[in-house]
């Protein structure tokens, strides 16, 4: 019997397989990253000034075609997963397909003539998509690793021969006699290569290179889960902005046992194993390190917990109100920290003032950002339901687009 795991994840395959010659349109980014990867590699930014430069200039090539590529290629097949729930990327690498190996085992005690003419199928779409793309991406190839243990689990119980179908892009061990013919084995994509020494180096040296880059980005939640977008990449501009999220982030990707300063020497530790970059990450290092020993330095505070998932959740739903987050709304960052420090002072009881004169909005953001303030008192107010919280209203009079709003009509706007 296919169960409704199996069905998700025979969608999945389906949806791979029909996406073979779009992402086989991407074989020839790939082939230029690795060639930049090369490139910056044989640069000496350390030693002269003409260097230097020439090793920003890829480097910044590099990340802006290396994005291009995940959001052509991994970033789809990781978002379809998601949707159709077949894997879990919460603890990435540690990937979890959500308990189908148990629906795997009880199929293959319990099919039925009518599932094998479905397994047969969905078992060939999968050989020929791993069999005709490239493997990795080169951001998935754990994915993919794990991704074939499950499968294989399923598809090679249901087979004829004693063939090893999934042979020529299984992980495997090859002892190589230089590292040129790694490489070249790795730009294949149908075998990935595990060199004991020295190690794959041009996937090495493309992700050690793009450490920075994958290290400053946060994430937003959505309805859909976590995602990353354009506005997740950190850089010196928008530092300010992003920082508590960033490192609220990152402290919760350490053990819930670690103490706070335990898990903060451990951000110190990562940072420092952050290779030496462009001008913009050397920048963005320093900061949090700043950031990171001046959080260590404060006493503990109970109520911080509270504050900052307060600011958070103001924060996120701003960002998400629209694609240019809150700079849609607000005239400048003044005004929008000025309104942020109110809701987030009025949601923890502390004492705030209205000011006199109407924080101006830009035009046209009247009903997104209302939708946005009703969804921030749904989520943090312990006490009042909107309809009855009168202090709430007179708050939001104090934004350009509603000072003349009675609250019957500010309650319509909210709810709408």
């Amino acid at each position: 019997m296919i169960t409704p795991k199996i069905k998700a994840l025979f969608q999945f395959i389906e949806y791979l397989h029909s996406n073979i010659d779009n992402f086989n349109q991407y074989n020839g980014l790939i082939q230029e990253l690795e060639q930049l990867d090369i490139e910056r590699n044989q640069l000496k930014p350390e030693n002269n000034y003409k260097d230097k430069l020439q090793y920003n200039k890829v480097q910044a090539e590099l990340e802006s075609k290396f994005k291009i590529l995940q959001n052509s290629t991994a970033d789809l097949i990781k978002a379809k997963s998601k949707k159709l729930n077949v894997c879990n990327f919460d603890n990435e690498p540690n990937y979890s397909f959500n308990g189908i190996e148990t629906e795997i085992r009880q199929l293959k005690e319990n099919f039925s003539q009518k599932d094998l003419s479905k397994i047969f199928k969905y078992k060939s779409l999968y050989l020929e998509y791993r069999s005709q793309t490239h493997g990795t991406f080169l951001s998935l190839q754990l994915f993919f690793n794990d991704l074939d243990r499950t499968v294989k689990s399923l598809f090679d119980y249901f087979k004829d021969t004693e063939q090893d179908e999934f042979e020529p892009f299984e992980t495997k061990a090859i002892q190589v006699n230089s590292i040129a013919e790694a490489i070249q084995g790795f730009k294949q994509g149908q075998t990935k290569f595990i060199v004991p020494t020295p190690m794959n180096e041009s996937k090495a040296r493309i992700l050690n290179n793009l450490a920075c880059f994958n290290f400053f980005q946060i994430y937003f939640d959505t309805d859909t889960g976590k995602v990353k977008n354009n506005k997740s990449i950190l850089t010196p501009e928008n530092w300010e902005q992003h920082k508590e999220k960033f490192f609220t982030q990152r402290i919760a990707t350490y053990k819930d046992s670690y103490t706070l300063p335990e898990k903060i020497k451990l951000e110190l530790s990562a940072l420092e194993k952050l290779p030496q970059d462009n001008v913009d990450y050397e920048i963005l290092k320093a900061r949090y390190k700043a950031y990171l020993e001046q959080e260590n330095a404060l006493p503990p505070q109970p109520i911080d917990e509270n504050q900052n998932r307060t600011k958070r959740v103001i924060a996120e739903t701003f960002e998400n109100m629209d694609k240019k987050g809150w700079q849609y709304a607000f005239a400048n960052e003044q005004d929008y920290n000025l309104f942020t420090d109110l809701l987030t002072n009025f949601f923890e009881y502390n004492d705030y003032s209205i000011p006199e004169k109407a924080i101006q909005l830009k035009r046209g953001c009247k009903t997104k950002l209302a939708k946005a303030l009703g969804e921030i008192h749904k989520e943090l107010s312990n006490e009042n339901k909107l309809t009855n919280d009168t202090e709430y209203f007179k708050l939001i009079g104090a934004l350009s687009h509603f000072e003349r709003e009675n609250q019957n009509d500010l309650y319509k706007a909210l709810t709408r």
